[in-house]
C-alpha cells in the first residue's frame, strides 16, 4: 500500500541518479537509490570516453546545449572540490579538406553564439605545433574540453550521497509499479515492496521501461546504440598525443575520436555508433582493426594496424525518432520526474541535472 511517508527513489545509480540523489541529500532525507547491477555506474556511466565536452555540437535552444555548457564548468568545480581526478586537455577537431573546413567555420559561429568560452580557429601549422602527429588543413581549437577519471567520478559522487544519509540499494531490479493518490510501491525482485512519496526514473537505457511501468501514457521507446573502442599505447608507438582529437563532425555523429586516458599513455579510439537490438549486446558482430584505422587515417595518418587493440564497448541510451534529453514531470503523477533518453552528453550534464531537480509542494520539478 503506498504511504504517507516523504521517501525518495531514484531508479539508477548512474551518474544522472547518484547526482540527484546527492543533491536532494542536502536538503532531504530518506532518500534511496534502486540500481540492479551489483556496482554503481555499471551502465553507459563508466562505458565511455570520460570526455568532459564543451556543448559546441548541439543545436541551440536544446537541453543538450544548455546542460552541457552548464555542466561543464559544475563538473570542473566538482572535480577539483573533491579531488576527482580531471585534466583540461582541450580538443583540435581537425578539418582535412575545404568541406570540413566550412563544416569548422560553421561550428566556430554557433560557438560564438552560445558564448562557449576558449574556442576558435586555427592554421594547419598552429595544430600541428600543438599535435605534431595530426594532419590538418585546419582545426578548431576547445579549451574547456577535458577528461575525468569516470570510475572515481561515479564512486566520488556515491560516498557523498551515503555520507549524506542517502541508502544505495544494489541488485535491486524494480519489476514494477503501483502509484496511488499518495504515493508509490514499487515491486522489485530482491526486496519486496518499497513504498515512497516521490520517484526520480534516471535509469538510463532502461528509463523508456520504467516510465511505461508508472505510466503507460509514455510511449518512448530507446533505440540503442553501441559504441566500441580500441586502444593503443602511446609510449609504445611513439605517437604522443595530449588533446582529445576529433575529426569534422558528420551527420549524426562526432566521428571516431582520439582520447587521452589516465593509463600511463592509454590512448582511446572511438566509439562507434552500431544501431543494435538488444540493451545488453556488447559483442555480436563488432567491427574489426581496419574500421577503426580506417576512420582516422586521414587526421592521424602514422598509426599502423598492429599498433591497435579491441577495447571495451559501451550502449547508449539513444531515444527513438528523438534528438534531445526527456527531463519531465509525469503528466499524471506530479510526485514522479522522468529522466529518459540521456545518451552524450549526458555524462558532462550530469551536475548540472542533479541540481536542477527540485522537490516541493508535493511535486517533483525540473527548472
Amino acid at each position: 500500500m503506498c504511504c504517507m511517508s516523504e521517501e525518495i527513489a531514484i531508479i539508477g545509480a548512474g551518474v544522472v541518479g547518484l547526482s540527484i540523489a546527492y543533491e536532494l541529500s542536502k536538503t532531504h532525507k530518506d532518500i534511496y537509490v534502486l540500481e540492479k547491477a551489483p556496482f554503481v555506474g555499471d551502465g553507459q556511466s563508466t562505458r565511455n570516453s570520460g570526455v568532459i565536452h564543451s556543448g559546441i555540437y548541439y543545436p541551440e535552444d536544446t537541453l543538450k546545449s544548455e546542460l552541457c555548457i552548464e555542466g561543464n564548468r559544475l563538473l570542473y568545480e566538482f572535480c577539483e572540490e573533491h579531488n576527482v581526478p580531471y585534466r583540461k586537455t582541450g580538443k583540435l577537431i581537425v578539418a582535412t579538406n575545404s568541406e570540413e573546413d566550412q563544416k569548422l567555420e560553421e561550428l566556430l559561429a554557433l560557438a560564438e553564439t552560445k558564448k562557449i568560452p576558449d574556442v576558435r580557429l586555427i592554421t594547419d601549422a598552429e595544430a600541428n605545433k600543438l599535435e605534431p602527429n595530426v594532419r590538418a588543413t585546419s582545426a578548431l581549437y576547445l579549451g574547456t574540453t577535458g577528461i575525468v577519471d569516470a570510475g572515481e567520478y561515479v564512486n566520488t559522487l556515491a560516498r557523498l550521497a551515503r555520507d549524506n544519509g542517502v541508502e544505495i540499494l544494489k541488485k535491486t531490479e524494480v519489476t514494477d509499479f503501483i502509484a496511488c493518490e499518495n504515493g508509490f510501491t514499487i515491486n522489485t525482485d530482491s526486496r519486496g515492496e518499497i513504498d515512497v512519496k516521490y520517484v526520480i526514473n534516471a535509469a538510463g537505457l532502461h528509463s523508456d521501461e520504467i516510465a511505461r511501468m508508472i505510466n503507460p501514457a509514455q510511449q518512448y521507446t530507446m533505440s540503442p546504440v553501441r559504441g566500441e573502442y580500441f586502444s593503443f599505447d602511446s609510449n609504445k608507438t611513439g605517437l604522443e598525443m595530449k588533446m582529445n582529437i576529433y575529426p569534422s563532425p558528420k551527420p549524426n555523429t562526432v566521428g571516431i575520436h582520439l582520447t587521452p586516458t589516465f593509463d600511463q599513455g592509454k590512448i582511446i579510439v572511438g566509439p562507434t555508433a552500431i544501431n543494435i537490438a538488444s540493451k545488453t549486446d556488447y559483442a555480436q558482430n563488432r567491427k574489426g582493426v581496419r574500421y577503426f584505422l580506417e576512420a582516422v587515417k586521414s587526421f592521424f595518418p602514422n598509426l599502423k594496424e598492429e599498433d591497435l587493440r579491441e577495447d571495451f564497448a559501451g550502449i547508449r541510451a539513444k531515444l527513438k525518432d528523438h534528438y534531445d534529453f526527456v527531463i519531465k514531470t509525469d503528466e499524471q503523477y506530479p510526485g514522479c520526474l522522468h529522466l529518459i533518453g540521456i545518451d552524450s552528453p549526458g555524462w558532462t550534464c550530469s551536475q548540472a541535472i542533479g541540481k536542477k531537480v527540485k522537490i516541493k509542494d508535493g511535486q517533483v520539478n525540473f527548472n
